[in-house]
């Protein structure tokens, strides 16, 4: 977990850990952690993946081991069917990518759609489409 720390060290804690001190009492099936100034609260056991680029998001989450298998679907209920894209499409969009390595680019299977941004954390540019003609526009658009 790049950049996540606990939000108050081990050991005695000061007078400004006071809030963190209450919100672990009251939250105690969370976890909380720090990233600069903002709080990061996730249900304890579960992944939190942190970094300055949805880029480096991404390789985190590809590099990292699956905790457990996925669960069964219970009996009676039908698992939801996940949508991927075209491989001709995401092989157009990776090499158009390799151009662009400024980019980040993944598909929402759940969804179906394309999301696209700029790995600039100050920036606000993202899109998402499931057309590729319309997401390796927008990227040629913005760069």
């Amino acid at each position: 977990m790049t950049g996540l720390v606990p939000a108050s060290p081990p050991g005695q804690p000061s007078r400004a850990d006071l809030t963190a001190l209450i919100f672990r009492a009251l939250y105690q099936g969370f976890d909380l952690h720090t990233v600069g100034v903002l709080y990061v609260v996730v249900l304890k056991g579960t992944c939190c993946f942190a970094g300055p680029s949805l880029g480096e998001i991404a390789r985190q989450i590809s590099t990292r081991p699956r905790p457990f298998p996925p669960r069964p679907a219970p009996a009676g209920r039908h698992e939801h069917m996940t949508s991927l894209p075209a491989p001709a499409d995401a092989a157009r969009l990776t090499r158009f990518l390799r151009c662009h390595p400024r980019w980040s680019v993944f598909w929402d299977k759940k969804y179906g759609v394309w999301r696209v941004a700029e790995d600039d954390p100050d920036s606000s540019l993202y899109a998402e489409n499931s057309d590729v003609d319309t997401v390796i526009s927008y990227i040629t658009a913005h760069s």
